[in-house]
């Protein structure tokens, strides 16, 4: 458990480079809600969800999720509403205070 009630669970540890804040990463993920119902998932290796950490590309929740994590790792993260999409949700696909639950494949982590 980390702060502001995100959950992490290692399935895979990984033995390559860890997440930086600020160093691009790539990942591959699928998003659920707690009853299993998958709202979002890229599990393309040739074109993975890319971002810099600390930039606010993605939801905060995902971003200090995905700390620690090393290259080949795989992460289950649990994120509580106020880390996700919040009170507004996300248009038709994410009713508001909704707890997410993305499993995270650390596929690479690059320079600035």
């Amino acid at each position: 458990r980390m702060a502001g009630g995100l959950k992490v669970r290692d399935i895979i540890i990984g033995d390559g480079l860890p997440v930086k804040s600020g160093r691009k990463v790539s990942i591959l993920y699928e998003g659920a809600f707690t009853n299993g119902d998958v709202f979002d998932r890229n599990q393309n290796k040739g074109n993975p969800l890319t971002f810099r950490p600390g930039t606010g590309a993605v939801i905060r929740g995902l971003e200090k999720g995905i700390e620690g994590m090393k290259v080949g790792g795989e992460r289950i993260i649990t994120i509580p509403p106020a880390l996700g999409y919040g009170k507004k949700g996300q248009g038709h696909t994410i009713p508001s205070n909704s707890t997410l639950v993305f499993t995270v494949q650390l596929l690479d982590v690059g320079g600035r």
